[in-house]
């Protein structure tokens, strides 16, 4: 799996660092590049931390569950997508392997002084949200119905299954995968369909600038200008 390298936003100075750790199980090598929170910032550090990130392990088991069969993680990559004086986001990927190889990624936007999450309710009226909501669903389904017409032998169960997880969408589950960029909103959604046809899912993610945002833009927002 491809993933992008870290591309911390210069304007303020950089909070995250990067740990690099060498996996080795055999002749099979790997690599873990993993955020190092400054120790100036402790709650952002205590959410960032690598139990956290591992589900309930340590640095120390990931490296020697990998060393004994070279399964478990083997890889990972973050991007901090934004940081400004009171908010960081931040994109996490890893790569696993059990009976077949797999991945996951997981989003934070977070304040950076609590290190509590930073609601997109605090950016946007609720009439942005709305339509946040609506054009998101309309876009993903566009999306689902032209790799159907490129992929005439789908199986149509597929293609149900797909367009059932955007019509039963919830409002919570969207507004929990997102983070801040530079020049917009990444909105996201998890995929729904079993890893052997994993391939088949449509691109969820969905850029949003913050020039399409700004008349949505609530009273105290920290990010859009």
């Amino acid at each position: 799996m491809l993933v992008p390298r870290v591309y911390a936003q210069q304007r303020h100075p950089a909070i995250i660092s990067t740990k690099i750790v060498r996996l080795k199980y055999q002749s099979q090598t790997d690599t873990l590049r993993l955020p190092v929170v400054n120790n100036s910032y402790p709650a952002l550090k205590k959410v960032l931390n690598y139990q956290n990130l591992f589900d309930g392990d340590n640095l120390d088991t990931v490296v020697a569950n990998y060393k004994n069969c070279g399964c478990g993680i083997t890889g990972s990559e973050f991007e901090v997508t934004y940081q400004g004086a009171n908010v960081i986001s931040i994109k996490l990927f890893f790569e696993t392997m059990g009976a077949y190889p797999d991945s996951y990624r997981r989003w934070y936007t977070l304040d950076i002084h609590t290190g509590k999450i930073y609601s997109i309710e605090k950016e946007l009226s609720p009439a942005g949200l709305s339509w946040l909501f609506k054009n998101y669903k309309h876009i993903v389904k566009q999306r689902i119905t032209a790799d159907k017409l490129a992929t005439p032998d789908e199986e149509k169960s597929t293609f149900n299954d797909l367009k059932t997880s955007v019509d039963t969408l919830r409002r919570r589950t969207l507004f929990s995968m997102y983070v801040f960029t530079a020049k917009g909103i990444i909105v996201s959604t998890p995929p729904v369909l079993p890893h052997a046809i994993r391939s088949q899912e449509p691109n969820r993610d969905w850029f949003v600038p913050y020039s399409k945002l700004k008349k949505f833009k609530a009273a105290k927002a920290k990010v859009i200008k």
